[in-house]
Parts: C-alpha cells; sequence; structure tokens
C-alpha cells in the first residue's frame, strides 16, 4: 500500500513507496496525520491507516481509525473498511448496520467493485480486505 502525505505547507508531498515494513508505513503517517491542517488531507490518511492496521491485522486500531475517518467524513471506502473491520472482529451485527449504510446510499454495491480498483502490491492483501466485505455481508 502506498499513498501521497504532506510533508509541510507550500512543500511538495512525499510518497510512500510500496513495500515498506508496517512499521515504518505507521510512522509515516502519523507524521503526516499530525502535520495535516487541512480536512481532506486527514481524511486520507486517516483512511490509510485504517487500511494499514486491518491488513496488519490490528483490527482494534483498524475500527479506530475507521471511525475518527467516519467523523471527517462519510465515504464508501471509509464505511466499507470500517464494515469489513467489524466482520472480521466477529461484531456481525454492527458490520451489517455499515454495509446496510453502504448500499442504501450505493444500491447494487458488491465487495468485488471495491476490490477491483485496489492498487496494493500484494495480492493477498486484496483478497484479505475482499474476505472482510463478504463476511460483513457486502454481496461478491
Amino acid at each position: 500500500m502506498s499513498c501521497w502525505v504532506p510533508t509541510r505547507t507550500h512543500r511538495p508531498q512525499r510518497r510512500i513507496p510500496r513495500g515498506q515494513d508496517a512499521n515504518s508505513r505507521f510512522e509515516h503517517l502519523s507524521n503526516a496525520w499530525r502535520r495535516a491542517r487541512h480536512e481532506a488531507w486527514r481524511y486520507h490518511i486517516s483512511k490509510s491507516i485504517a487500511f494499514s492496521h486491518y491488513l496488519a491485522g490490528r483490527y482494534d486500531a483498524a475500527a479506530a481509525w475507521a471511525e475518527r475517518t467516519l467523523e471527517i467524513t462519510d465515504y464508501v471506502q471509509a464505511r466499507a473498511i470500517y464494515a469489513a473491520t467489524l466482520a472480521q472482529l466477529g461484531r456481525t451485527d454492527d458490520a451489517a448496520h455499515q454495509v446496510a449504510e453502504l448500499t442504501a446510499s450505493h444500491p447494487g454495491l458488491r465487495a468485488s467493485r471495491l476490490t477491483r480498483n485496489a492498487r496494493w502490491a500484494q495480492p493477498e492483501a486484496i483478497a484479505h480486505y475482499h474476505e472482510g466485505l463478504v463476511r460483513a455481508g457486502l454481496p461478491e
């Protein structure tokens, strides 16, 4: 997983390269979170942190960051990672509620549609995310 993070105001952004270890990614993203001054940046950074925790198997942390992301804005990817995380935690009723919110605002949404555009280096990460979405109750 890679993403762009702001470095400082009025300076170029820095790309976090794919393939870095999880601790390095979290360090970069945490620094970016502290420096981000705009809600749009905070949304992207918090969503990236939620996905990183999810892929590392830290579901409690992923859920907390997904909630934080949803406080900033209610966006499809934020609600989807939250639903997948809740499903992995075994909170199936909460996950089903998140899926109901997703499908109410986006009828016909499927897990394959959400994972089709994932640009992650590891195919097993995409499969893991897809599994979480299906476990949450999103149709294949």
